[in-house]
């Protein structure tokens, strides 16, 4: 961070004096001008105050700590965002922080007096303790003495303590480093290393116990001198704060209280569980212990070979008083002629009036300027006038003269600017423009002395140094000009680029420094979209000839918006000194990429109605669409259809195309007649799928239904009216006529009595679909409901887990375009998500629910037609006429016959026409009853059954199981439908949860432990194969002889967020059965297959013709993994919601961590077998 800000006012605060810098920002003495009153100002890195998100998590978490109300916590005031800078403001602590100290002890050779570190450490451990069991529960993550600072009491606190007041800052600001998915940023490594917990080293969840053990790290640190590890690497501290043990203190530092020892010991256990479980109990046990020593040199601290202890508050004292440099500035008033403002701590500021063209700066009385102070060489520096100014010049000094943060080269002269400060040792410059003219440059050299030039060494005698730019050759496909001044030499390669959308490519940028002083330069970019290049930050330092190169990196997006074609742009190079440019023009050509989507609605219409189809160019260029129109049948006729439509980049247009049938059917129910609709892109602009959406018609027949049951009913009435009008007929006619009469009448009651009992059939039938349908909803709706919390972007029913698993589209309600929405499908009808007509009759699954008939029953009438050619499905055929009415017919006309006498005979007919009559009647009626008889019981029997608990699941039983760590023993489960719940562990342990298919997962609880298991079921039904916790084992079978020999298999499914080195695999997608596993990265152009077993995950990755090898390993949690593809190259992991493994490790041998489990001990395996899954392996690079 560049001392360019002070002076600066930024929002209300005015920048007085950097006071220091780390991995996140640097942090300023400040001034508010508006209270009035000193602030600490920490101004956050460019490269990550640019980040929208991180600036969102910043802020909120300042809001946050700005809540918190304790002596031991700095203060926040105000945070924001101003001019490009985000900072926040805080409390000013004037002592320092406790690593200055330990670094002023170790320069002069002083002890530091362990009593009082305790005293300081306590303090923070009560602060830590506060934010802890706040509601927010807020954890520092990065304890450290950079981030411990002193401040000066004029009485203590507590009798027999120092007067002085520890104070934590920093505070939930490290959280703010963590991505949007709770993982790290990309590049960074949370935390500082020598001080991280090996929770933090896992990237594991994090509690107030983690930063208990990075102050038992600072405790080692202050009570022995040294750290506990020598810590370099991310990888080091990996293995070190995992797997090795500190050396003891009291061998570090022979006669260390026995009682200092073990709180070192107990804050720096590698088990949480075993540290203190509250910072107040460390507090407690370290103001203990101070009491008890005595305020001597026995019980002092030695960082180096020291001469005798002093008190740290001796120290807090003179770090409060130390002066702000640009408080001295201020208090210094313009003269008439230029002048040097010099400050330095405790000495009030000095002016020199500049009153010659060159002044010397040194030790030595034979300077300009005397300086005779330590760090100052005999003849430092010299300040030189120039046009513009001044520059300075170093002159070999010793230990170096800074210009801001920049060190000055050795006898190369820079630009001195107003308000830019330059340090000489400890003095602190600037210069002041005066009321009156500068002093005449006509005598002003710029030759260095000979003594500090070294022989063979000549001023500079020209306008511009040579450089390589002056005799070197254009570069083929490079462009090479210089500025109009001359100062400045650029060549920009290549200057035609062509690039893919979604792709990469890079630009070099070579700077040649052609003027005569050492100088800054910027690149910039005009003519692109600023989403599509990236810049570097900082600018490039080049002495004089020297040269330098600028990588920018041109990524456009893979977007409809990122136009096809070439796109020219222009490179400006500038001078930071005195704006001085160069400008290179390039082009960039953007390669034309297919994609679209398109959409069939309504997908279900009724016959001469219109279906919008409606297309989306997704592409980067306007694309031509052939569309097509088919039916399987070639019973549909199309209207409308054009032969294709041009659409433009990122439009889109919708057709109303007519559909009906090219012959509609007489007599039935209403058919149902599939259709597709085609689309495809016909420019050949790179590769695109064609779409297909598929549709359905409803066709009513032309004569309905009860047309044809009232011509029925007419025909009977008919036959009746008639039968009476021939009963005065000759006796032999009248027999005839009763006779045929009878048949007709037993005929049509028969026909009658058939139409009812199959209607009464027909309706106990729709009784029973809709019981069991209610039933079905019920369990459907509790199942959506679930995939509802789960995560159903769809909103189907179904879980997007589901989806994957069952191979229908996440986001297609409708995957197979049947009129059922996947969810009603799998929860409620028990159909084929993937699959029109489930039951192959020629009638889509969303027409037979729709029209009463079963989905799953090809026949549901029983009749022998297939419900889609069947007229009337849910009738069936007629069933034998009624017997008992023809024969009592049959037999009056006998009797008509054997009558002698006409009159007899007549009566005898007239009796027995009654008596046929009558019979028939009753016959018909009695046949009636049963049948509506029947039909009730029917009824009855299909609601009960529709009520009835379905039988017991695959899952149900008794199961002998084993698992990892516990004792998980035998194992009974119930099911009802898809849900299971059950015990284990000889009935100590339960378990919920859902199946789907073969799949069984849910939540298990054992002794005050909880967790998730994920179990596969074997095809043969009698053992199962998953895990606890997404990484341990746990198997089971109906006997113990059934019991998987190779037990466990860890949780790969779902959707990964992943990084392969120099690859782009973006997010990855798994499907998972058991052992194995079949997945798509790289927005599905790559495919991954494998197998699983334990925590190991091995197979082969293809992708645009290529192929090779993987190998991932899964980190403790389940939420990460590590690995590598062809063997050499990285490839990691991170569950979405989670990061990506810091560091991103490729291969290596696997070290097994500690389980960690918090659990009644009587559930744990006391004798553990040879671990089935293994506990979570972390890889360690090989050295």
């Amino acid at each position: 961070m560049s001392l360019t800000l002070i002076g600066r006012t930024i929002d209300k605060y005015r920048i007085d004096k950097q006071l220091g810098e780390g991995g996140m920002g640097a942090v300023f003495e400040a001034f508010h001008m508006t209270l009035q009153r000193r602030v600490a100002f920490k101004i956050v890195h460019p490269h990550l105050a640019s980040q929208a998100q991180f600036q969102q998590r910043f802020l909120n978490e300042a809001q946050t700590v700005a809540k918190l109300d304790h002596p031991s916590i700095v203060k926040v005031y105000d945070a924001g965002f101003s001019d490009g800078i985000l900072f926040i403001a805080m409390e000013y602590i004037e002592g320092g922080t406790l690593s200055q100290h330990i670094k002023s002890f170790t320069q002069k050779k002083k002890a530091f007096k362990l009593r009082e570190g305790l005293f300081i450490l306590a303090q923070a451990a009560d602060a830590l303790d506060y934010a802890h069991h706040r509601p927010e529960k807020i954890i520092h993550r990065d304890i450290k003495p950079d981030n411990i600072m002193l401040r000066k009491l004029d009485v203590p606190d507590a009798p027999g303590e120092p007067p002085l007041r520890t104070v934590i800052t920093d505070f939930g600001l490290a959280k703010a480093a963590l991505g949007p998915d709770g993982g790290t940023m990309t590049g960074s490594f949370l935390g500082t290393p020598a001080y991280m917990s090996p929770e933090q080293c896992r990237g594991q969840t994090l509690d107030g116990r983690s930063d208990i053990y990075s102050l038992g790290i600072v405790l080692y640190q202050i009570a022995t001198g040294r750290l506990p590890f020598m810590i370099r690497t991310p990888a080091e501290a990996v293995t070190k704060h995992l797997f090795e043990t500190p050396p003891p203190a009291d061998q570090v530092r022979p006669g260390l209280p026995a009682a200092v020892v073990q709180i070192i010991n107990r804050a720096l256990a590698k088990e949480s569980g075993a540290r203190f479980g509250r910072a107040k109990q460390m507090a407690d046990a370290l103001r203990q212990v101070a009491h008890q020593l005595a305020d001597d040199e026995t019980q002092s601290v030695y960082f180096t070979p020291a001469r005798p202890s002093e008190s740290i508050v001796t120290q807090v004292e003179s770090f409060a008083h130390a002066p702000s440099v640009a408080a001295g500035f201020s208090r210094v008033q313009a003269g008439a002629r230029d002048q040097i403002v010099i400050t330095r701590a405790g000495v009030p500021p000095q002016t020199v009036v500049v009153n010659k063209p060159s002044l010397t700066i040194g030790r030595t009385p034979d300077n300009d300027v005397q300086l005779d102070l330590e760090k100052i060489s005999r003849h430092h520096a010299r300040i030189d006038q120039t046009p513009d100014g001044y520059s300075v010049t170093d002159l070999g000094s010793t230990n170096g003269t800074m210009l801001d943060a920049n060190r000055l080269l050795e006898g190369v002269p820079q630009s001195w600017e107003s308000g830019q400060t330059l340090r000489i040792g400890n003095c602190f410059l600037r210069w002041t423009m005066g009321q009156q003219a500068s002093v005449p440059m006509a005598s002003m050299q710029q030759t260095p002395y000979p003594q500090q030039m070294g022989a063979g060494r000549q001023p500079y005698a020209s306008a511009f140094t040579a450089s390589a730019f002056d005799s070197m050759q254009t570069p083929l496909g490079a462009s090479r000009l210089q500025s109009s001044g001359g100062r400045i030499g650029v060549v920009v390669k290549p200057t035609e680029l062509r690039v893919e959308p979604g792709q990469r490519e890079t630009l070099q940028v070579q700077i040649f420094n052609r003027g005569m002083t050492v100088d800054h330069f910027d690149l910039s970019m005009s003519g692109l979209n600023r989403e599509w290049y990236s810049l570097p930050q900082e600018s490039v330092e080049l002495m004089p000839g020297a040269q330098g190169a600028l990588t920018v990196l041109l990524h456009p997006p893979r977007s409809s918006s990122t136009t096809a074609g070439d796109h020219k742009f222009k490179l400006t190079v500038r001078a930071q000194s005195d704006q001085e440019a160069a400008a290179a023009k390039a082009n960039l050509h953007v390669l034309p990429f297919v994609a679209f989507s398109a959409e069939l609605h309504p997908s279900i219409i009724e016959h001469k109605k219109s279906a919008r189809l409606s297309i989306n160019n997704e592409s980067n260029h306007p694309t031509t669409f052939a569309i097509e129109a088919s039916d399987p049948a070639a019973t549909i006729r199309f209207g409308g259809v054009p032969p294709s439509i041009e659409v433009d980049a990122g439009a889109a247009v919708t057709r109303e195309i007519k559909i009906s049938a090219r012959k509609r059917h007489w007599l039935g129910m209403k058919k149902s007649m599939p259709y597709a609709i085609a689309v495809t892109p016909m420019d050949g602009q790179g590769v695109a799928i064609p779409q297909r959406k598929n549709g359905q018609m409803s066709v009513k027949p032309i004569i309905p239904r009860w047309v044809v049951r009232g011509v029925g009913m007419l025909l009977t009435l008919g036959l009746l009216a008639g039968a009476f009008l021939y009963t005065r007929i000759t006796n032999e006619q009248k027999a005839e006529i009763a006779t045929q009469t009878a048949v007709a009448e037993a005929g049509a009651n028969s026909a009658e009595q058939t139409r009812q009992a199959a209607d009464a059939n027909a309706a106990a039938t729709k009784v029973a679909a809709d019981a069991a349908l209610a039933t079905a909803a019920a369990e459907g709706t509790k199942s959506a409901e679930a995939a509802q919390l789960a995560g159903d972007d769809d909103g189907d029913g179904l879980s997007n887990q589901q989806e994957l698993a069952l191979g229908t589209e996440p986001d297609n309600p409708d995957t197979d375009q049947d009129g059922l929405s996947d969810g009603q499908e799998v929860n409620i009808f028990s159909t084929q998500p993937k699959n029109q007509d489930s039951d192959t009759d020629g009638m889509l699954d969303g027409l037979e629910v729709q029209n009463g008939t079963q989905p799953l029953n090809p026949d549901t009438d029983g009749d022998g037609l297939p419900d889609g050619i069947d007229d009337d499905p849910l009738v069936p055929a007629l069933p034998t006429p009624n017997v008992p009415a023809t024969q009592a017919a049959i037999a009056a006309a006998a009797a008509l016959e054997a009558a002698n006498a006409e009159a007899t005979q007549t009566a005898i007919a007239e009796a027995a026409l009654s008596s046929a009559d009558a019979t028939a009647t009753q016959v018909s009626i009695d046949t009636t009853t049963e049948a509506v008889k029947a039909a009730v019981a029917a009824t009855e029997t299909a609601i009960a059954q529709a009520v009835t608990v379905a039988p017991p699941g695959l899952w149900e039983g008794v199961w002998a199981s084993q698992c990892d760590v516990i004792l998980c023993e035998k194992m009974e489960i119930r099911q009802s439908g898809n849900e299971i719940e059950g015990v284990f562990a000889n009935g100590n342990g339960k378990l919920i949860g859902e199946v789907e298919g073969n799949f069984a997962s849910g939540k298990w609880s054992l002794g005050g432990a909880d967790g998730s298991f994920d179990f596969w079921l074997n095809e043969d039904g009698k053992s199962w194969n998953g895990n606890w916790n997404k990484t341990f084992g746990w198997c089971g079978g109906r006997s113990n002889s059934d019991v998987p020999a190779s037990c466990g298999v860890a949780s790969w499914y779902g959707q990964w967020k992943t990084a392969c080195g120099t690859g782009d695999c973006e997010v990855m997608e798994i499907i998972q059965t058991g052992e194995k596993i079949f997945g798509t990265y790289a927005n599905s152009e790559g495919i991954i297959e494998g197998t699983v077993q334990g925590t190991a995950l091995t197979g082969s990755w293809n992708r645009n013709g290529g192929s090779g090898t993987i190998g991932y390993y899964m980190l403790p949690d389940g939420e990460q993994f590590n690995g590598n593809w062809n063997t050499d190259f990285e490839w990691c992991g991170g569950r979405s919601g989670n990061g990506l493994p810091d560091p991103c490790l490729n291969s290596g041998f696997v070290v097994f961590t500690p389980v960690e489990l918090v659990i009644d001990p009587v559930f744990v395996d006391p004798e553990p077998a040879e671990p089935i899954l293994g506990e979570p392996p972390i890889l360690i690079v090989e050295p």
